[in-house]
């Protein structure tokens, strides 16, 4: 039986063929800045479901790569100008002394891009809208963090795909 996959990305990241590569092209994609669904919008989030439902997605995966613009501003403590760059520099800030404080510029990108596939995976699976459909049609959800300039994903425990 065909697992059809859905792949939450960036639109920014340009990261398709990238995926299509490992994948194959019979996968979907769904794009939100810095892969971070918006709950606010109901219309949508039904649309969404009903991808889900249509497509039969049996996996979903958050894509982040260390070198989003999102990850980056936040980083170089640009001054947020979207929810997703305000969001990312609350995590920056949060986790400032025990992820980034003296770590090298990759790291810090990895760490975030970590802790935000971390969060939206989080947020999705205990989403009212999302929650029971993932139990009952037995949906896995992934995080991926890749490094498309240098072509870097690995897969490691617990169904988390970094490089």
């Amino acid at each position: 039986m065909e697992e059809n996959k859905l792949f939450i990305i960036c639109p920014f990241s340009n990261i398709e063929s990238f995926l299509r590569k490992e994948y194959g092209n019979d996968i979907l994609f769904m794009t939100y800045s810095g892969s971070m669904i918006q709950y606010a919008d109901f219309d949508f989030l039904n649309h969404v479901k009903d991808i889900i439902l249509q497509e039969k997605i049996k996996q979903i995966f958050f894509v982040n790569d260390i070198n989003c613009k999102f990850i980056e501003d936040a980083i170089m403590k640009k001054r947020a100008q979207s929810q997703v760059s305000t969001l990312l520099e609350e995590y920056y800030i949060h986790y400032y002394f025990s992820l980034f404080q003296n770590t090298s510029k990759p790291r810090q990108k990895y760490n975030l891009a970590k802790i935000n596939l971390f969060y939206q995976i989080q947020e999705f699976s205990n989403s009212y809208h999302f929650k029971e459909i993932i139990a009952s049609k037995k949906i896995e959800l992934h995080g991926i963090i890749t490094d498309k300039i240098k072509n870097l994903k690995k897969q490691i425990k617990n169904k988390v795909y970094e490089f």
